[in-house]
């Protein structure tokens, strides 16, 4: 009760700013106004009103939260923030599929079913956003060094964390690639009992060598064809760029195909599932199943809901994905949970008598293989930007290399001006001077050392620290 109350009195304040004839003609005035009346930190009017304002551009979400207040400022001013990032001129048909995107997730299809915090709104609506266009999706922790243009680089640098200069390395590539990197980093921080710190360190300066062998799994539609996207875990769809990467991966190495359908009717005697199993489970739950908890399903662990030890079956239809904290609620009896078989969604029991829904949010609940709708760059326009950017590498190498017999430094900045001109690009090597200046042989015999007392300083001055000359006392 008090939580709608807080919500009507936010609505109250707010919502005349949401309709379609807004018009303030002094912003800042409106804000000193309000924060006058209200005792509220001119911060939170000024996100109030640009919060309630952006239900302007969501016709369907404004009317919901007219009827229901079910959202506060702080799901609201989520939603702004990423909306703005769409830019001033967003595209009408992309907000209003955002628009019903939105209204359906905060529409509730049955009882206690878990309302999405903050949070969890700015998660899913930036996977949405990837989803509808992934031109517009970035990595949050690299928005502040981000370029219009992005490019796959490799960056070292230094941050300030409290206080403590860090060295900070950046890696940017398609998802396919880092996920195999990750593969890759897992498997040699098993095999040496690391972390995965340790594992990125000892393999980049060549402590470690690479695990001999390293899988990723992904998820695609039977009959899938070169060209379509596939689902990794922990990076979703893939775009174009990470396409291509997968399709020319499954080139160089035959991938092992697993047939779900079967995994699905699949038992096995032993407590361990198989590695089909688990496949499966994931790729049903997509998170832990417990209500509102995010973690990935291929980071938990996988629950007998039936204890094994009291018959419990080993197969799909009694393996869940719970994260360590909510494997323990059900471990220690705290709750239990049912599955729905004609929905999917589970059904969490509490020793207290009440009870919540949890919805799957795994693939196998979306459309497999879903074609991106408004891919910005097609599966061609990616082969020709990537053959663009290896001719591009390849003429700046080899004027590096010209710099590296002769030395000249003007010719080689002027080349590679021309070539960043003509491309476009930026090349992420630069002659450095120094590493040209030759290093003298040391001398075979140590001269004698010069005498300047005698030689310079006839008349016997001493230097005090003024820097001044003074006769020597007596």
């Amino acid at each position: 009760m008090l939580g709608r109350a807080l919500r009507e009195a936010e609505h109250a304040l707010f919502s005349p700013f949401s309709k379609d004839d807004t018009c303030i003609e002094d912003f800042d005035l409106a804000v000193d106004r309000l924060a006058q009346q209200t005792g509220h930190a001119k911060t939170v009017i000024r996100g109030g009103i640009l919060a309630y304002n952006r239900l302007v551009d969501l016709p369907q979400l404004r009317a919901l939260q007219d009827e229901h207040t079910r959202l506060s400022l702080g799901h609201l001013r989520a939603i702004h923030r990423k909306i703005d990032e769409l830019g001033p001129e967003a595209d009408e048909e992309l907000l209003a599929d955002i628009d019903a995107y939105l209204a359906d997730l905060f529409t509730p299809t049955k009882p206690n079913q878990p309302f999405p915090d903050p949070a969890a709104v700015t998660r899913k609506l930036r996977e949405e956003i990837r989803r509808i266009d992934p031109g517009l999706s970035y990595l949050p922790r690299r928005r502040r060094q981000r370029e219009a243009q992005r490019e796959n680089s490799a960056e070292f640098t230094h941050e300030s964390f409290g206080g403590r200069r860090k060295g900070v390395l950046f890696l940017t590539t398609d998802t396919t690639t880092l996920s195999a990197v990750r593969a890759f980093v897992e498997e040699t921080a098993r095999e040496h009992s690391l972390s995965l710190h340790d594992a990125v360190i000892g393999l980049l300066s060549g402590t470690y060598s690479p695990a001999a062998k390293a899988n990723i799994q992904v998820y695609a539609p039977k009959g899938r064809k070169a060209g379509e996207p596939v689902f990794i875990p922990g990076f979703g769809w893939t775009d174009p760029e990470a396409t291509v990467a997968f399709d020319e991966m499954c080139e160089q190495v035959p991938p092992r195909t697993v047939d779900l359908e079967a995994a699905a009717s699949a038992k096995t005697d032993s407590y361990t599932p198989t590695a089909a199993m688990r496949a499966l489970a994931e790729a049903r739950d997509g998170t832990c199943c417990y209500p509102g908890c995010s973690r990935p399903a291929h980071t938990c662990q996988l629950d007998h809901r039936i204890p094994f030890g009291e018959g419990g079956e080993t197969c799909v239809d009694n393996l869940y994905c719970l994260c360590q904290k909510h494997h323990n609620v059900k471990t220690d009896k705290q709750a239990f949970y049912v599955p729905d078989p004609a929905t999917g969604d589970i059904i969490w029991l509490y020793e207290d008598g009440h009870y919540e829904i949890a919805e799957s949010e795994g693939i196998l609940d979306q459309q497999l293989g879903t074609p991106h709708p408004r891919w910005v760059s097609s599966l061609e326009a990616v082969k020709q930007n990537r053959a663009k950017m290896a001719e591009f590498n390849a003429r700046g190498h080899a004027i590096m290399d010209q710099y590296d017999r002769d030395g000249d430094v003007v010719s080689c900045e002027l080349a590679l001006a021309e070539l960043e001109d003509a491309f476009g690009m930026r090349f992420q090597f630069h002659p450095d001077p120094e590493t040209m200046v030759p290093q003298q042989a040391p001398d075979e015999e140590e001269p004698p050392f010069p005498d300047y007392e005698f030689e310079n300083n006839p008349d016997n001055y001493c230097i005090d620290d003024a820097n001044l000359p003074l006769p020597t006392a007596g």
